[in-house]
């Protein structure tokens, strides 16, 4: 019988405290989770790594966040990419990214 290898996520966020308990929640429901606190380190993390998921917390600037949305999308088209953020206006409607906004609240 094959075991089941264990989903993995990177969770991108520029504030520590809110990065480690969105960690910590993600890895409590069975995840492994890598966080970044940077756009350059998610980068290099995605490049490097094969993750069922990237989370990407929006509340800088968002056309960076897109640019590297996009970036992730064209290295692997089917790579999922979703956002972490506190409104859909922050999202450039008719975008192929993200491929979910998930809410802040």
């Amino acid at each position: 019988m094959a075991e089941l290898q264990q989903r993995t996520i990177l969770h991108i966020c520029t504030d520590p405290l809110l990065r480690d308990t969105i960690r910590d929640i993600i890895a409590h429901q069975g995840y492994a989770v890598d966080t970044a606190s940077s756009l350059d380190l998610g980068r290099s993390l995605a490049k490097s790594n094969d993750y069922d998921l990237l989370i990407v917390n929006v509340h800088g600037d968002v056309p960076a966040i897109m640019e590297f949305c996009e970036e992730m999308k064209t290295i692997n088209p089917s790579q999922m990419v979703a956002f972490l953020a506190g409104r859909w206006t922050y999202i450039p409607k008719h975008s192929a990214c993200p491929d979910d906004v998930i809410p802040k609240d």
